[in-house]
């Protein structure tokens, strides 16, 4: 800051009191006591949201009990939405195998015998379990337990 004899400012041609009163106008970057009501309105709503999410991204969903609908275990058709395939929306005449997805944390093994069972039993066949696999169900649902049908007699 080069200031001259006579106090003048010699990069702006100003005295040095006007330099010193536009400095005083400005507030610098780190001092932020007119920003603070701006950034703690967000943070105090925030908070609280981060902590339900979160909250709720780690709690498990409430296993199913006997009777109702297990949402966590269906039968896998591969091709089921492929339109244009030639079983597209049709009944299968006959399996010789089921496969069921299932999700491992909220799922019993008891429920995937019995849906494989009764997916087999619609073809008057009895479910054999074959094995499981990682590979073909999707990622909520990615266990897959293989069934073969066979004939009940």
């Amino acid at each position: 800051m080069a200031i001259s004899s006579d106090g003048v400012y010699s990069a702006l041609k100003m005295p040095l009191k006007q330099v010193r009163g536009l400095r005083d106008r400005f507030v610098p970057f780190h001092e932020r006591r007119y920003r603070i009501p701006m950034v703690q309105f967000p943070r105090t709503f925030l908070i609280p949201i981060v902590t339900a999410v979160l909250l709720a991204a780690c709690s498990a969903p409430v296993p199913q009990q006997d009777g109702q609908m297990n949402v966590d275990v269906y039968v896998y058709k591969s091709g089921e939405f492929n339109r244009s395939s030639s079983t597209f929306a049709k009944d299968p005449t006959n399996i010789t195998s089921v496969t069921i997805c299932y999700n491992k944390s909220g799922t019993k093994p008891q429920i995937v015998a019995n849906m494989a069972a009764k997916e087999c039993a619609k073809f008057s066949k009895k479910a054999e379990f074959v094995s499981q696999s990682l590979s073909i169900c999707p990622l909520f649902t990615p266990v897959a337990a293989i069934y073969n049908c066979i004939d009940g007699n």
